[in-house]
């Protein structure tokens, strides 16, 4: 076997119940592999009955098992799997975005800082605060004004 584990062999592993699959694994590939994110990789799947049992069998015993047990852990997502192969797309965290865009790339050009931690700091920011950022930045009226109706 490689020096990594490929997630998605692993997960067809648990689709297939392979009973010995993380036993017969070397203490290499099973430092690669991560058994927390495998079962948050369980779970995104369209299959509602896995998602249940993931819930309900592996995911209170994740942090408990991953690193003390982890065999132990392995069985219970052999569990929680239905035994056929599946799709599984990995859901991320979904993006806030800015209500006020316009106004966070200002503050974030003006300050050099991430528009994220501008968007944080915008609720210290007054209209007037941004449009000053605004005109040191040299922006065109076009932008001001969208500036503007961000704070009406």
């Amino acid at each position: 076997m490689a020096d990594k584990v490929d997630i998605f062999d692993f997960l067809k592993s648990v689709d297939n119940s392979d009973f010995y699959y993380y036993s017969e694994l070397s203490e290499e590939q099973r430092k690669s592999l991560s058994l927390v994110v495998a079962a948050r990789w369980l779970s995104c799947t369209k299959n509602s009955k896995q998602i249940l049992a993931v819930n309900s069998l592996v995911n209170p015993f994740t942090f408990k098992f991953a690193y003390k047990h982890p065999e132990l852990l392995y069985k219970l997502m052999l569990i929680s799997s239905s035994g056929t192969e599946k799709h599984y797309k990995w859901v991320g965290k979904k993006k806030k975005s800015s209500s006020k865009p316009t106004s966070t790339q200002a503050i974030s050009e003006y300050y050099g800082i991430s528009t994220s931690k501008a968007d944080e700091y915008l609720s210290s920011f007054s209209l007037e605060d941004v449009l000053e950022c605004a005109n040191a930045l040299a922006y065109d009226d076009a932008q001001v004004k969208k500036i503007k109706n961000e704070f009406k």
